[in-house]
């Protein structure tokens, strides 16, 4: 077996076998006596999630499903199949759906500040300030540095703020409209 490697501006990653007839067809790995090549594995999983990429930006949301999960398979110790995961799911409208995809990043590498950041910015978008501030409390312990993290961390205190101010006006409204009706 000879094997030539040449990796110049990598874009994707292919195996590919000779044929008899001069040309050469796309593998999954590579055989020889002593070994398997699986190097190709992780970026078998990176080509999978940006297919699904691609079929979410085309609104073809059965296929975007099944890229991430054939980039789950291909390797199945990244997070980053279940953060496009989450994204396919918030595309199809299934925000429980995505929630939980987060949650199962951070359950699979809980000293990354990566996937709490994650989480965090997620439940800020989804409008809930509380949620994010449970999450970005420990990307804040892990990465206190990272200005991605504190910016987020500030982005949802002041959001938590504000929602605490609005609670408190809509209840205060709502005693003023009470006595009102009391005494006319």
């Amino acid at each position: 077996m000879t094997v030539h490697v040449r990796f110049l501006q990598l874009q994707r990653r292919q195996a590919e076998r000779a044929d008899g007839d001069g040309g050469f067809t796309p593998v999954g790995e590579l055989r020889s006596d002593a070994a398997v090549w699986t190097t190709w594995q992780p970026q078998r999983s990176v080509n999978a999630t940006d297919d699904a990429l691609e079929a979410v930006e085309a609104n073809r949301l059965p296929e975007a499903r099944a890229d991430v999960q054939q980039a789950r398979e291909a390797d199945p110790l990244s997070t980053t199949p279940l953060y496009v995961g989450a994204t396919v799911e918030q595309a199809a409208g299934n925000i429980a759906g995505a929630r939980s995809l987060y949650g199962q990043a951070v359950h699979m590498q809980p000293s990354s500040s990566e996937t709490w950041l994650r989480l965090a910015q997620f439940e800020l978008g989804q409008g809930d300030p509380q949620a994010a501030l449970r999450a970005i409390g420990p990307a804040l312990y892990l990465d206190s540095q990272s200005p991605t993290v504190q910016q987020t961390y500030y982005d949802a205190s002041r959001a938590e703020t504000q929602r605490r101010a609005d609670a408190a006006k809509a209840r205060a409204d709502a005693q003023k409209k009470k006595r009102e009706k009391r005494n006319p």
